[in-house]
């Protein structure tokens, strides 16, 4: 069964039986699970819901993470963490979503995991939620191009300093701008990016000390260290997790 699919904006994971310690990321999460209500803890509060989905930047356990059918990471930077935030967390932590009607698309999927069948699952989602363009959202052109370089690779292993002389800011101006367009941080984000890259490369069969390498991280254990403080989880249960 393919566990992780990787797309423009988001990945969605269908999870092996691993818990993760209390974390928090830069990261949009919705928690789904089609038979019954999952209780998650959320910062100092409790969300009861089928699907659940929680702010970037929040810290959640998730204890019960064996009993999770799949779950859908969102970039900070996309049209549809945008809109989720706007049509469903509204400035809350978390928040349980109405979105009962995917159940049979979830349960044809579990039942017979193909790519056909989650691709009739991703439509009915998006159609669900009434959102037509998945694409980036409408930013400064400068941000959008920082967030194409780190895409397509073409900067692993360069500072602030050097992405702003790239496409002519100062570092200081450069990160003021990102964070009022984005809300993140620009060391967090090329962080994540990195971290999103590693597991690539762990679902594409690479050891974690070439996965680090590749990614862009100074070392395995470095990789390491970014991995427990943004998910919460060992290099170990990593690999296990998002190997196809």
């Amino acid at each position: 069964m393919k566990r992780v699919y990787w797309k423009n904006g988001y990945i969605t994971v269908f999870p092996k039986n691993i818990e993760a310690n209390p974390h928090k990321h830069y990261m949009l999460q919705l928690f789904i699970k089609k038979d019954h209500a999952l209780d998650m803890k959320i910062e100092n509060e409790t969300i009861t819901g089928k699907y659940i989905l929680v702010a970037s930047n929040r810290t959640h356990e998730l204890k019960a993470f064996s009993k999770v059918d799949l779950f859908m990471l969102f970039d900070e930077t996309s049209l549809i963490a945008e809109e989720l935030k706007r049509k469903y967390l509204r400035g809350q932590s978390a928040c349980s979503v109405p979105l009962d009607n995917l159940d049979e698309e979830i349960v044809k999927f579990l039942e017979q995991p193909n790519e056909l069948n989650y691709n009739r699952y991703e439509t009915s989602f998006f159609n669900e939620l009434l959102i037509q363009h998945w694409e980036y959202n409408m930013y400064d052109e400068r941000i959008k191009q920082v967030i194409q370089l780190l895409d397509e690779s073409q900067i692993n292993n360069e500072s602030v300093e050097a992405i702003a002389k790239s496409i002519q800011l100062s570092s200081s101006y450069l990160s003021h701008l990102f964070k009022e367009e984005i809300g993140v941080p620009l060391k967090s984000y090329m962080l994540l990016v990195k971290l999103r890259k590693a597991y690539y490369y762990l679902a594409s069969g690479f050891n974690i000390t070439d996965t680090a390498q590749l990614a862009g991280f100074y070392s395995s254990s470095h990789l390491a260290d970014v991995n427990k403080k943004m998910m919460g989880m060992s290099m170990s249960n990593a690999k296990e997790y998002f190997s196809l």
